[in-house]
């Protein structure tokens, strides 16, 4: 989440200058953090906490960093949780977004959980809470819902992140058969930990959690889905966002938001685009084009391969492997950035 966190940091700084940073980060992980990104948030007045992680949820849950950071003591008497691969489109009022004795917080998007009879009885249930007769419309279905958030965007007293943490491990023990929690058990543990701390929702509407996630409109497909397609982009486009939630930076490319994230960098860093500072682009070959040819070969029956096409499987398999080893090494960007990635530097010429 390296790139992720420049930007968010970014259009913090640009928007919301007065506010109080604070990015975690596990405690076993916070060696790894490249020392271009530690210079750049000190740089942008984001203060890097972090947070132990060990054993909080058996087997890891990825999005358990989420809660073990918001449940960390604050001196704040309110938080806004952000996930990462957001960020702040315009200046908003940060104390209109939250209030005494409530969580702020948008309805999901569609039931990715919840749907089947039963599910909010057992989740609730563990508790000994009934399920509220209060609904929320979910933000692109427009159904119906008991009360289900996204978890991306929320404020809260900090205190309540301590109880929403411990709910979600209780949820998480296999002995109370909560069906396919994993890994929305940030989002069902959300209204149950309100609901047990006795606090009100105060809704947040479509401007302070924009999901850009959408399906790229093609020549090829069939008119009507085309045309449905289209309105959800039209859908996109004509809101005024205070916050985008884009989960891929992909998905701003087709949208009025694009070159958004290119503005940020070119602004507080010495980089031009997110391009330039991928680390993928130092890699003598082209991983989608890898990707693309491994793929094609694999469908075809081992058995089936010419002498021609085994010896080009071994070389893209072989490529592939590098290309996943590279992602995961901890120094893939400290290794191919300059020294400093902070605007007026030495660093800026020695950009390829």
């Amino acid at each position: 989440m390296t790139i992720e966190a420049i930007l968010l940091s970014a259009s913090i700084c640009r928007h919301l200058p007065n506010a109080d940073i604070i990015a975690y980060c596990p405690e076993e992980k916070i060696d790894r953090l490249p020392p271009q990104l530690r210079e750049y948030l000190e740089r942008t007045g984001t203060r890097i906490a972090t947070m132990p992680t060990e054993g909080a949820f058996a087997p890891r849950y990825k999005q358990g960093n989420k809660l073990l950071a918001a449940a960390q003591p604050r001196v704040h008497d309110f938080t806004i949780f952000l996930d990462t691969d957001i960020v702040v489109w315009q200046p908003f009022d940060l104390a209109g977004m939250v209030e005494a004795g409530t969580v702020s917080a948008a309805p999901e998007g569609r039931y990715t959980w919840g749907k089947k009879a039963g599910y909010w009885e057992t989740a609730y249930g563990v508790f000994g809470l009934p399920v509220p007769e209060d609904r929320v419309k979910l933000a692109r279905t427009g159904v119906m819902s008991p009360p289900y958030f996204n978890a991306g965007v929320v404020g809260f007293p900090t205190g309540f992140g301590k109880l929403w943490l411990e709910t979600a491990q209780e949820l998480d023990r296999d002995i109370h058969a909560v069906s396919g929690r994993r890994p929305w058990l940030d989002q069902i543990a959300l209204p149950i930990a309100m609901r047990r701390a006795g606090l009100d929702h105060k809704h947040l509407d479509d401007r302070f959690n924009l999901s850009t996630s959408h399906t790229p409109v093609s020549e090829t497909m069939p008119v009507n889905r085309k045309a449905k397609k289209q309105r959800e982009i039209d859908r996109l486009n004509a809101m005024d966002p205070f916050l985008i939630h884009y989960h891929a930076i992909g998905s701003l490319k087709d949208l009025r938001y694009a070159g958004y994230a290119d503005d940020l960098l070119q602004e507080f860093t010495i980089f031009r685009s997110l391009e330039e500072l991928d680390w993928k682009k130092h890699i003598d070959f082209d991983p989608k084009a890898v990707m693309a040819e491994f793929w094609a070969l694999k469908k075809i029956p081992s058995k089936e391969r010419t002498a021609d096409q085994r010896k080009q499987f071994a070389v893209v398999h072989k490529r592939k492997e590098q290309f996943k080893a590279a992602g995961r090494h901890p120094d893939k960007f400290a290794n191919v950035w300059p020294a400093s990635i902070i605007p007026g530097t030495e660093s800026r010429r020695k950009i390829g």
